[in-house]
């Protein structure tokens, strides 16, 4: 029984310790990333996507209108996941 209790244990504080973005990780960059495009008032952003290219790293874009231009924007982003849980993003 305590063999159990122990096995149990251990796989509760290696599920909590996972490194890697988890899928409220990645709403967030998401919403990080529109809010900080947003901060122009000329530009609306469109879309967000992000996929996990490894635990780690997110690929992805983001699609904007700017006031003045016909076309719709489109950036390549990525984001990678340091220490803490914290991580950085950037699109191009």
């Amino acid at each position: 029984m305590r063999k159990g209790i122990g096995i149990a244990a251990v796989a509760l504080l290696l599920a909590a310790c996972e490194s890697g973005f988890s899928q409220e990780d990645i709403e967030q960059a998401k919403k990080s990333i529109r809010a900080e495009f947003e901060k122009r008032p000329e530009v609306k952003v469109v879309e967000v996507a992000l996929i996990k290219e490894s635990s780690n790293k997110l690929t992805g874009y983001a699609r904007m209108t700017v006031k003045g231009f016909k076309q719709e924007i489109t950036k390549n982003c990525s984001a990678t996941m340091g220490e803490d849980r914290r991580y950085i993003w950037r699109c191009d």
